[in-house]
This record gives C-alpha cells, structure tokens and sequence, in this order.
C-alpha cells in the first residue's frame, strides 16, 4: 500500500505530502493493517504489538497528528529523554510548519520550558517521558480531562523489574480517569498478553513481520559466531581474527576493527564507565583520519567536560563516541547526529539507546549479558536485548 493511497481515506493531502517528502513511500505490512482498521477509524482503544522495525511508531505518529488536527490535545509518552528530544525534534520539523500548524512542546528530566503551557492545556502534542507525566498528574490532575488521546510508546516496558511498576500506576491513572482519553499503546513483541489488552479495553492488531531480517548469532573468543535462525536451526562463521583473542572485551575490539569500514556499529554495555572505557579501547585499534571543520566546530561550542575532552583528543579522529545519562542534553543531541549522519562509524551506549531511539546502525554488539542490580548481577531481561538488537537493520536505513 502506497502512502498516497491514505487520502482515500479522509486523511490531508498535506500530510500524505509531508510523509513523502520524509521519505516514506510504501506502507509496512503492520502499518497498512492498522491504518485500514475499523478501530483505527472509530477512535477505540488499540494495541499494536510489532517487532522492531516494523514502523509501529508511524501509526501513532498519525494518530497523534490526525487528533491534533481535529482541535484535541495530545500527550505522546515515552520511556527515556533521548527518545523524547528526538521525537520533540522530528516532529517540530515535520508538523510545525505554518502549513500544518500543530504546536508541539516537550517535557523531561531536559526540559521543563513548557511545563506551565502543558499544565493550562496551551499545546497540541505534547511529547513527555513517562515519570515525568506522573508529576504533572499530581499537579495538575485536570491534564486527562484537556486530552483527546494518550500515545503510549514502548508500553512492553510495563515488565520491567524497575520501571514496570511506576508505568501500571500511571496507566491506571489514565484508565480511571473520570473522562479517560483515546490510548494507543506501542509495544514489541510480547510472547503472551495475560490480558492486557482487556486492563486496557483495547483492540489488538499484531504483526511478526519485520521488513528487514534480523540474523542473530554469538561469537566466542575464536572469532566464530554461531547463528540461531528462527526455524531452530544453527550455522557458523568464522570472523578473520588474527589469533585467539584473551578476553571478550579484545574480542570486541578486534570485532569493531573488522567489521567498522564497511558498517555501522552499536555498542551495548551495562555500566556508564564501560562506555568511555570501551570507546577508548576502540580507538585504539582504529585508524586516524581527518576531521571536518564543521565538526570540529560543533564542540568546541560544548562545555568544558571529560567527554569534550575524549572526543577533541581521541574520538573524532578514529570516528567513535560514547553516551550515556551523565551526558549534557547538547552532548547526547550531538553524539546522536553525528551517528545518524554516517560521521561516527561506532557508538558506545548504556541502554539509553536501547529503546525506540531511531538510531539505525549495521551491526549491534551486546557486550554485557549480565548486570549489576541491587548489590548482585542479574540477567539482563529478554526485552532489554531484544530492544538492543532491534537496532540493527533499519527499514530504510540499514541493512
């Protein structure tokens, strides 16, 4: 189904217009089913359950405009500050225009600017990590009855150990609100519902296709990855390692060093120091290149700080970066582009990019399969990887 196709079914053309000058032009097969929905037309709850990639997010992003458009307000929650800035970002430049005329605000632990607009209803779409909201809640109980629609993006983190519960909370708020808005819940794939669509009195529309295949594999200290395919089968591959590497963390270099000329890299770990310390171990086995004045230039804007420092000395030349939470808000926005242009050919990150970020790279490496929660290590939740590795082979993007 061709994008153009949606004005058949009452949507703007200028929208259809900008969607295509965005570079969208055929419809996922989740994306065409739900847009065609009969739930998707009468405004009833939904749950749309896609893997990564599948283009989950555009079919809130419609919703969101098409309600904006129509005079009722909307709240877009999501679960982390870097998802918020980038969607805050995309849309302002996509349906801020004049022609359009949504106005578009944003609050996080980043942004507090617009909080006095969001709380006296002075806003369209509101873009809004999810903690944060439930602040707002208690100052301003009044926000739900002022909203025609909640989106709820990366509703599969309600499983989290840490942070499932505060989200049921806040959901219940909404749900038992006197006069409950529209809820369009986002997630990847769950295995088993346990009826989570009745709690939210949703319909479901689901889908298993990912448009671009994701091959997943493990590679041991040899340099052989042994891939798992989804019919249960097993191949291999040998990586052309010099020698038997000693350590994951030399195996992981020497990964970076074969694989980064041709491709993109995500690196996962679990810890804020490991992304500075891997980084720096990354350069080492990289080569040195030249640096575009206009890049050079952007940092020198930043504040003086140790990850200023890192990238001025070492990481602009061999192209790697870090992220994390401890980063300034213009640090994380910068390291990010430079990432999404193409300049940064390996990026080090806590799972601050591990959810919903559209950050498409070739290849991801998920260095940690364990860590530190509560004095103990602990398995990382099947969820947590499954969102890493979703960060591979873009639609669009990457392959």
């Amino acid at each position: 189904m061709h994008v153009r196709e949606l004005v058949q079914s009452g949507i703007p053309q200028v929208l259809v217009d900008v969607w295509e000058r965005r570079g969208i032009a055929e419809l996922t097969q989740v994306q065409a089913t739900a847009l065609a929905h009969d739930s998707f037309q009468t405004e009833r709850n939904l749950l749309l359950i896609a893997p990564t990639s599948s283009g989950k997010t555009f079919i809130g992003e419609v919703a969101a405009v098409l309600t904006a458009l129509n005079m009722r307000r909307v709240v877009y929650l999501v679960p982390m500050k870097a998802i918020a800035e980038e969607k805050f970002t995309d849309f302002k430049e996509t349906y801020g225009d004049p022609s359009i005329g949504i106005r578009i605000v944003i609050s996080s632990g980043d942004h507090s600017e617009y909080d006095g607009e969001i709380l006296t209803g002075n806003y369209n779409l509101a873009v809004i990590v999810y903690e944060k909201f439930g602040q707002l809640l208690v100052q301003a109980p009044d926000i739900l009855t002022m909203c025609g629609l909640v989106v709820l993006d990366e509703l599969q983190l309600m499983r989290d150990r840490n942070r499932g519960s505060r989200l049921e909370m806040l959901v219940t708020r909404i749900l038992m609100s006197p006069q409950p808005p529209r809820l369009i819940g986002l997630s990847a794939t769950l295995r088993d519902l346990n009826g989570l669509d009745a709690w939210l009195r949703a319909e479901v529309i689901e889908s298993r296709d990912r448009p671009v295949p994701l091959i997943e594999g493990i590679c041991d200290l040899s340099g052989t990855i042994s891939y798992y395919h989804s019919d249960g089968t097993v191949s291999a591959e040998r990586v052309p390692l010099s020698a038997l590497c000693q350590s994951p963390d030399e195996l992981l270099s020497r990964l970076v060093e074969v694989y980064s000329p041709n491709w993109q890299i995500l690196v996962f770990v679990s810890t804020k120091d490991a992304t500075k310390d891997i980084a720096e171990a990354c350069c080492r086995v990289l080569p040195s290149l030249d640096v575009q004045r206009d890049v050079a230039d952007r940092f020198e804007l930043l504040d003086e700080t140790e990850f200023k420092a890192f990238m001025q000395h070492e990481g602009l030349i061999h192209r790697v970066g870090y992220h994390n939470a401890d980063l300034d808000p213009d640090e994380r926005v910068l390291t990010e582009r430079l990432f999404r242009d193409g300049f940064l050919r390996v990026l080090v990150s806590t799972t601050t990019l591990a959810i919903g970020v559209n950050l498409p790279s070739d290849l991801v490496i998920v260095r940690d399969v364990e860590r530190w929660d509560q004095r103990a290590r602990i398995p990382i939740p099947t969820s947590e990887y499954k969102n890493a590795a979703g960060r591979a082979g873009r639609l669009g993007a990457r392959t």
